[in-house]
């Protein structure tokens, strides 16, 4: 995956781009700081939606957020995705996925 960028600003909040990886033997997330990538390994499959729902709440988890405040907003059926986070600060997610 070739981003630009990992997190980008709109008005609505933080959009974070990050690749799935389903069918995980755990859920995760690891951070490439070479590539600022970000890569969410979850347990489900890709079927009827369910890697998306393990998705959005996994990333609600991991950034102390609500899981009805995520979105996702481009790559519903790839593994590249675009995650919107309503009323989310960029810096404020930027911190947490890099600790």
């Amino acid at each position: 995956m070739n981003q630009k960028k990992l997190l980008s600003e709109s008005k609505k909040g933080t959009i974070l781009y990050l690749i799935v990886k389903p069918n995980s033997r755990k859920q995760e997330l690891l951070y490439d700081s070479l590539t600022d990538t970000i890569t969410v390994c979850v347990k489900s499959p890709p079927d009827k939606g369910k890697a998306n729902k393990e998705l959005l709440k996994f990333l609600a988890k991991y950034l102390e957020k609500s899981s009805s405040e995520m979105q996702i907003v481009k790559g519903h059926t790839s593994r590249d995705k675009a995650i919107l986070i309503l009323n989310a600060d960029i810096t404020t997610i930027r911190n947490k996925i890099e600790k």
